[in-house]
């Protein structure tokens, strides 16, 4: 618990643009910890998953289509970890990985709470313009987030990071297609 505690204070830190965020996660050699953030973001997911039923309606086989995003959130997730392993050695970064990992796990986990509430915008009746407004500063500030903790944690040039953060999306747009449909 200790170590969720502080990863979260370090991301709320590297969310805010603060370096020192680095500083509270955990040291490279416990990146296996930081995928705790992984369950711990499942309560984020699941409020997403009701508030949209809530707005939209339940559609058909709703615990089916649940179980699809689930099990494509998890193989977007670990998946673009994966990839990032070769991808990093190619570039001669391998060392860097495991505090890449640990950074960006605990960021994800804030980003599905920040989407949480940015959806809660929805479900309290507030206007399309409002809503729509919410959740493109939530993506846009997520998409930084990553960008400034992947230049921060890898030591790449703010083109790489960029190229990294697509690469993520892309990662979980896959994963999204193949398994949900």
């Amino acid at each position: 618990m200790r170590q969720a505690t502080t990863g979260l204070h370090g991301a709320w830190l590297l969310a805010r643009g603060q370096p020192m965020g680095l500083a509270y996660l955990a040291p490279s050699s416990e990146v296996a910890g930081s995928f705790w953030a992984i369950p711990l973001s499942l309560p984020a997911f699941v409020a997403l998953r009701a508030i949209d039923w809530a707005v939209a309606g339940v559609g058909d086989a709703p615990g089916l289509v649940f179980l699809r995003e689930m099990l494509a959130l998890l193989i977007g997730w670990i998946g673009f970890l994966v990839l990032m392993h070769p991808l990093c050695r190619r570039m001669g970064l391998a060392e860097r990985w495991p505090r890449f990992v640990i950074a960006w796990n605990w960021c994800s986990l804030l980003q599905a709470l920040m989407a949480v509430v940015a959806a809660l915008t929805g479900l309290l009746g507030a206007p399309d313009w409002i809503v729509q407004t919410a959740g493109l500063v939530t993506a846009g500030w997520s998409m930084w987030l990553g960008w400034f903790v992947t230049r921060l944690t890898l030591g790449v040039t703010a083109r790489i990071a960029a190229v990294i953060v697509m690469l993520d999306v892309a990662v979980e747009l896959l994963a999204s297609g193949f398994i949900v449909g």
